[in-house]
């Protein structure tokens, strides 16, 4: 007689909902002072542990700068270990700030630097500065989209084009498709009436 015996494989954080180039939020001080120890520290999953010298980043925006089969990295916070839920499920995306209209204080946490840096930890106001804001659409690699830029020496790039998604460039804030690199992006299905105009509608990114 044969026994058939399944067993549940456990994810890998690999295989979690983050990815390299996210913009996540570590939870708040709510949370940490709802689920702490009486040594100031929470623990949820095996030996992985929020500890007490890790509440100072509660609710603070950061980007995930490596992911291995056990922990999650950030960048500029190479003394912690992160894993997935220490982190919010929300995903963030990285908007340039538009300082006639806005304004900035250095000591904000969804604020951040070109180099992904948040400006919290750089101190100063490092132009140009962008900010963390909810991630609304999401590609699909070859998705066919609709793109151009805000502005370009050829007119050509200025007017709504068809291409084909690959993915977002977190270093250039751009978004990087078979055709080149591209400011503005949107889904081509249910928005095939602006093929070939310039027409300005609001775009995540």
């Amino acid at each position: 007689m044969e026994i058939l015996v399944i067993t549940k494989k456990k994810k890998t954080m690999k295989e979690m909902k983050f990815k390299v180039g996210d913009i996540v939020k570590v939870k708040s001080l709510d949370w940490y002072n709802s689920n702490k120890t009486e040594n100031g520290s929470v623990t949820v999953e095996g030996s992985f542990t929020f500890t007490n010298n890790m509440k100072k980043l509660c609710g603070k925006f950061f980007c995930i700068e490596k992911i291995d089969e056990v922990c999650i990295s950030l960048k500029t916070q190479k003394d912690s270990v992160f894993h997935s839920w220490m982190l919010e499920d929300q995903v963030y995306e990285l908007e340039e700030v538009d300082l006639s209209k806005e304004e900035v204080n250095v000591n904000d946490p969804k604020f951040f630097t070109r180099n992904l840096v948040p400006l919290w930890i750089e101190g100063k106001l490092i132009l140009p500065i962008y900010k963390a804001v909810p991630a609304v659409t999401k590609f699909q690699p070859f998705q066919k989209v609709l793109v151009k830029d805000k502005e370009s020496i050829n007119d050509c790039f200025t007017v709504w084009s068809v291409d084909f998604y690959s993915y977002f460039d977190m270093e250039r804030h751009r978004h990087r498709c078979l055709g080149g690199l591209w400011d503005h992006c949107i889904p081509y299905e249910g928005n095939e009436h602006l093929l070939g105009t310039r027409k300005e509608i609001q775009v995540t990114v």
